[in-house]
């Protein structure tokens, strides 16, 4: 074999061996599971193209919100986790990363890359960061609003509701005025359909869960048992439904109100061409306004194996623009500007908001604030929705029922205590 032949056989093998790192990142699958076919059908086609620069596959896997915890937990028990998920920061059952290891702390990450982090809207930190961690990368997030018949209104000669409008005075008064009943007394439209989301009045109203050491329930203090009391007198005048889903009711117009439901509704009611509706703040309580927290974003699994992959491919998915996300969820960006961007504005503008409108609903990220956390978080929320469902649809007193809750929850507590 001649010299040259020879050292063009070496340099080939040299050049086999020396790839690019995007070469290299072709091998690399990440496995992504979600709730929400809307990331496989229009997120990661968006970011298609930026992963294949780094040369990163995603397989996504579509479960069913009411199968997703227990298909997680059973894949990480048979040693076949995902690489990244879909997940809240409120769903205790998967959140106690400190506790049964199932999150990677994304914290390094987000120090080697503190540009990135400033790009968010600050308040939602205040949501994601917990158990001395960021276990969830933050990706969109849906303030509560409320939603009002314009139609309605009008025929009664009211004034819309806005931002003055508190639970105790004006919702009240809008149930009694708004409220159809038929001949046979029955009621044909009500003024006021209250979603099964208390949280947000009971936190506008100064009340709370637990407290901020995570030692005692606040659930039967004075606040609470006051508006828990107040929604109880109003079901049994039958000012208002029974506690649900109010999406329903409210696009066949038989509600002039919903409280308190979320800008991912918007969407769908813009389907409806003879639905003539608005949005307005969420009523204001003796501590302000409070919303509670509606919002997700990617966890990495600490079993995965590609964990670098997973962060590339999570950053790509919260920079995805927010008009993508409102289209397919009605669900806000939790990146600076993205409220104000033009794609986000043309499909608020094509649901049918005013301009003022849509400044109401991208202000309402600030007021949106954590619950609570708690490594028996799942048990303790357990409780709370045993206790308002007793009052409101049993009819049980408001005060012994919330300190019996409470008691419950204090017992919950005190086991949880090293």
């Amino acid at each position: 074999m001649s010299r040259r032949a020879l050292l063009l056989i070496i340099a080939l093998a040299v050049a086999a061996m020396v790839v690019s790192p995007a070469a290299l990142a072709q091998e690399t699958t990440i496995r992504l599971t979600g709730w929400s076919a809307w990331i496989g059908d229009a997120w990661l086609p968006a970011v298609q193209d930026k992963l294949a620069e780094h040369g990163i596959r995603v397989e996504f896997e579509y479960i069913p919100s009411g199968q997703y915890v227990d298909k997680i937990l059973t894949q990480t028990a048979g040693g076949v986790p995902p690489d990244l998920m879909q997940d809240l920061p409120y769903r205790y059952t998967l959140q106690r990363a400190g506790w049964n290891g199932i999150h990677r702390d994304l914290t390094p990450f987000l120090e080697q890359e503190p540009e990135f982090r400033s790009r968010f809207v600050p308040a939602i930190w205040g949501l994601y960061e917990y158990f001395d961690g960021v276990w969830i990368l933050p990706a969109v997030i849906s303030p509560y609003l409320n939603f009002y018949n314009r139609n309605h209104f009008q025929e009664a000669g009211m004034e819309y509701p806005d931002g003055t409008w508190r639970w105790d005075t004006e919702v009240e008064i809008a149930a009694r005025r708004l409220r159809v009943v038929d001949d046979a007394g029955r009621v044909t439209r009500y003024g006021v359909l209250l979603e099964n989301r208390l949280p947000t009045a009971l936190f506008s109203n100064g009340g709370e869960i637990i407290n901020a050491e995570g030692t005692r329930s606040l659930l039967a203090e004075p606040a609470v048992v006051d508006m828990m009391t107040m929604f109880q007198e109003w079901r049994q005048q039958d000012l208002i439904p029974v506690l649900g889903d109010k999406r329903g009711p409210f696009e066949r117009q038989e509600g002039s109100i919903q409280l308190v439901m979320g800008t991912f509704a918007m969407y769908r009611y813009a389907e409806h061409s003879d639905l003539n509706w608005g949005i307005a703040e969420v009523p204001l309580g003796d501590a302000g306004r409070q919303i509670e927290e509606n919002t997700w974003g990617f966890a990495i699994h600490k079993d995965s194996p590609n964990a670098e992959a997973a962060w590339i491919v999570a950053k790509e998915l919260v920079q995805v623009h927010g008009g993508i996300l409102m289209e397919g969820g009605g669900q806000f960006s939790v990146l600076i500007g993205e409220v104000t961007r033009p794609e986000t504005l043309s499909v608020l503008s094509s649901f049918g908001l005013t301009d003022a409108e849509i400044m109401i609903a991208g202000s309402a990220i600030n007021d949106v604030r954590p619950s609570f956390r708690h490594v028996m978080g799942a048990e303790i929320v357990e409780v709370r929705n045993q206790a308002i469902n007793a009052i409101m649809r049993d009819g049980a007193p408001p005060g012994p029922t919330l300190e019996q809750a409470a008691a419950q929850i204090n017992r919950l507590l005190a086991e949880a205590q090293p």
